[in-house]
C-alpha cells in the first residue's frame, strides 16, 4: 500500500491523494463557515462553485477511460492478458517443489497461489545506494536454481526501478529462455 511513511515506494501522483482529500475538505469547511457568517462575497461563492465544478469534471474525464479499460481488460493483478500470459500458464504446470524467483512474486502468488521468492534488489530504495552484494546474491540464487531445476520468471513493465531487469541478471549468470511473450519470460539457469 502507498503511505507517507513507506519510503520503499517510488513517489507518484497517488502519494498525494490523501493530502488532496484533506485539503479539499478543509477548504469546503472554511468556505461554508465563511458563508454562514456572511463574510464570503457572492463573487467568491461563484468562483468556489466554478472551481469545484472544474475539479469534478477533470476527474470525471480522466476516470471514464480508466473505468472502460478496467471493465474490458482488468486492472493491476487482475489484467486478463497477464492472467493468460505464457509464464502464468507455465507456472501452473510446474511441480510445487520447483523453486521459482521473480520480479513479481506477489502477483504470482495472487494469481496462482504458488509461493515464489522475490529477486534481490539492485539498490536499496530507502537509502538509494547500490547493493554491492547484488552479483553475489544472484550467483547464489543461480547455484540453487541450477541444482534443483528452478526457474526465474520475469514480467515486463511490472517492476520499479530498483528491481533487476532480465538483462542485469544475465550479466551475472547465463539465462536460458524457456518461453516468453510480450508480457512475461521464463528462464532457466543452464
Amino acid at each position: 500500500s502507498l503511505t507517507f511513511i513507506d519510503a520503499a515506494n517510488v513517489p507518484d501522483t497517488r502519494l498525494l491523494a490523501p493530502v488532496f482529500c484533506w485539503l479539499a475538505t478543509a477548504i469546503v469547511a472554511a468556505a461554508a463557515d465563511a458563508h454562514r457568517a456572511g463574510r464570503l462575497a457572492r463573487s467568491w461563492r461563484y468562483a468556489g462553485w466554478g472551481l469545484a465544478g472544474v475539479v469534478v469534471l477533470t476527474q470525471l474525464v480522466r476516470a471514464v477511460p480508466f473505468i472502460r479499460e478496467g471493465r474490458a481488460e482488468g486492472l493491476a493483478y487482475r489484467r486478463v492478458a497477464l492472467d493468460r500470459s505464457a509464464a502464468v500458464s507455465y507456472l501452473r504446470s510446474l511441480p510445487p517443489d520447483v523453486p521459482v524467483y521473480s520480479n513479481s512474486a506477489r502477483f504470482i502468488y495472487f494469481i496462482t497461489g504458488r509461493l515464489v521468492r522475490e529477486l534481490p534488489l539492485v539498490y536499496n530504495p530507502l537509502t538509494r545506494t547500490d547493493d554491492g552484494r547484488f552479483d553475489r546474491k544472484i550467483a547464489n540464487i543461480a547455484r540453487g536454481l541450477r541444482a534443483r531445476g528452478g526457474r526465474v520468471v520475469y514480467f515486463t513493465g511490472q517492476d520499479p526501478v530498483y528491481r533487476p531487469s532480465a538483462d542485469r541478471i544475465a550479466r551475472v549468470v547465463p539465462l536460458k529462455l524457456e518461453l516468453g511473450d510480450s508480457l512475461s519470460s521464463v528462464f532457466s539457469i543452464p
